[in-house]
């Protein structure tokens, strides 16, 4: 994709730990299921009530768990300024996971 942001949904099947490394910022966000994050020597544990905020470049494994949707944001460097940490893990507040579902919503139907 060449838009300066962009949301995409996914359907994940349990899977082993990989590598994760993005040449955007990544609002990681799973709207079900969980995921694993690992980053910086420590690991979270992301369902729907929770995100992670990675710098572009920044090296992270993820594993899933059990069966899990994504509903991520992916920003362009040049669109928006880089993340005030890194790598953040932050709740979602009742208006971010409605905005996230919003999205969803939207590149749902751009893969239709």
């Amino acid at each position: 994709m060449a838009g300066k942001a962009y949301s995409f949904v996914r359907a994940f099947a349990p899977e082993p730990a990989r590598d994760l490394c993005v040449d955007r910022h990544y609002l990681l966000c799973a709207s079900a299921g969980a995921l694993r994050l690992e980053a910086q020597g420590q690991a979270w544990l992301l369902p729907p009530a929770r995100a992670a905020l990675i710098e572009a470049g920044r090296p992270s494994r993820v594993s899933i768990p059990q069966p899990a949707m994504t509903a991520s944001v992916l920003f362009d460097t040049g669109f928006t300024p880089a993340p005030p940490a890194p790598l953040t893990v932050f709740d979602l507040s009742p208006l971010a996971r409605a905005l996230l579902s919003e999205c969803s919503i939207g590149a749902r139907a751009r893969t239709r």
